[in-house]
């Protein structure tokens, strides 16, 4: 499109056009000063993400196995949400505002604890009105139990379930 100048001098149309230039140097100039910020805020969640992925660590035969902990995350999802009579994953008080906010949550409803000796997950669970709880809690927990001994070959484990409510 072109720009009606009909009425400004020369000197005026010379004037208006270096103020736009000006103006949109200035806009580049900060659209970039702004994504700088944003690859550099990237970089450094990235790294703070890499340090704080936790590892579960055994020796084998010609070095050292490390399984991340979202891994056995995801196998104990998978198995518990098999099991008849959950409805859903639930989360830990606060769990959600803290994914919300940009803290690393290793999983909506599964949390995992290298610290000991052995490895100890909690599961927490929303049981389906009209099954027993302690009968669904069980299977949950051999399902845990079975399937992350089978994936990833831990054999020694702990695992507590945790129910928060039922959905009807």
């Amino acid at each position: 499109k072109s720009l009606n100048v009909s009425g400004f001098d020369t000197s005026e149309v010379k004037d208006m056009y270096r103020m736009f230039q000006y103006c949109s140097f200035l806009f580049m100039h900060n659209m970039l000063k702004y994504h700088e910020y944003l690859c550099e805020y990237a970089l450094m969640l990235a790294e703070v993400e890499m340090a704080d992925i936790n590892y579960y660590t055994r020796q084998i035969e010609n070095g050292s196995l490390n399984i991340a902990e979202d891994v056995i995350v995801s196998i104990v999802r998978a198995a518990v949400l098999d099991v008849e009579g959950v409805a859903e994953l639930a989360s830990a008080a606060g769990a959600d505002i803290a994914e919300f906010i940009g803290l690393k949550g290793s999983g909506r409803g599964v949390r995992i604890d290298f610290s000991g000796d052995l490895p100890v997950i909690n599961v927490i669970i929303t049981v389906s009105y009209g099954n027993n709880i302690v009968s669904v809690a069980k299977a949950v927990q051999d399902a845990v139990t079975d399937a992350v001994r089978t994936t990833a070959g831990i054999e020694e484990l702990t695992v507590n379930v945790h129910v928060t409510g039922i959905a009807f």
